[in-house]
């Protein structure tokens, strides 16, 4: 890995954790456009998207933080399972869950990113270790370059979906993964992307 990979791949962890799309499948398109990673892009193809949609329509959206209870850590718990399945935003799944129990918007969104923290952190070390083994010792630096970078950018994702969240709904990145989702199987589907591992 060299350091344009790494800021670009930092520049899209940072960019689409947070955000309700699923950073994996776009990590493997961009690991694919800087020739450094042939992943399954299929992994986009899976949709959540469609039940937050529902989550909006049903969704009350009366509950600050400070009014969460039980029912609101269990719903919102439950949720974040779905993102164990390829191409689930761990993210949009929280915000779903915690619409569907009545939270605002901004609430679910914080209460989201507050949930990332030991998600995040727990996935991060366990692929430190094996990177560690795995990658050769002038990557380390690279790595490290596009982990601060992700940071950086992962910061003003959050703040611009908390700020984005204050007036307006997720239906943009509802459409924003139904649209990618059809680009995907239709590419896949013409030959003109594989779905290689």
């Amino acid at each position: 890995m060299n350091f344009l990979q790494a800021i670009i791949l930092g520049i899209v962890q940072g960019l689409t954790e947070f955000i309700p799309i699923s950073s994996t499948a776009h990590l493997v398109f961009a690991s694919r456009l800087t020739n450094l990673y042939e992943g399954n892009p299929e992994q986009t193809t899976a949709t959540i998207a469609v039940l937050l949609a529902f989550a909006e329509l049903v969704g009350k959206r009366r509950k600050e933080i400070s009014d969460f209870g039980l029912l609101d850590a269990i719903a919102v718990g439950l949720a974040q399972v779905l993102a164990l399945i390829p191409g689930a935003s761990r993210s949009g799944s929280t915000i779903m869950g915690g619409l569907f129990v009545g939270q605002k918007r901004e609430a679910a969104a914080r209460f989201s990113f507050l949930l990332s923290i030991p998600a995040i952190t727990a996935s991060g070390l366990l692929e430190l270790r094996e990177a560690w083994s795995l990658l050769p010792p002038e990557s380390f630096t690279p790595l490290l370059v596009g982990t601060i970078v992700s940071g950086i950018v992962g910061y003003l994702s959050i703040w611009f979906l908390i700020a984005f969240l204050r007036k307006r709904s997720t239906a943009i990145f509802i459409g924003y993964r139904i649209v990618l989702g059809v680009i995907i199987l239709v590419l896949l589907w013409q030959g003109v992307i594989s779905p290689q591992i």
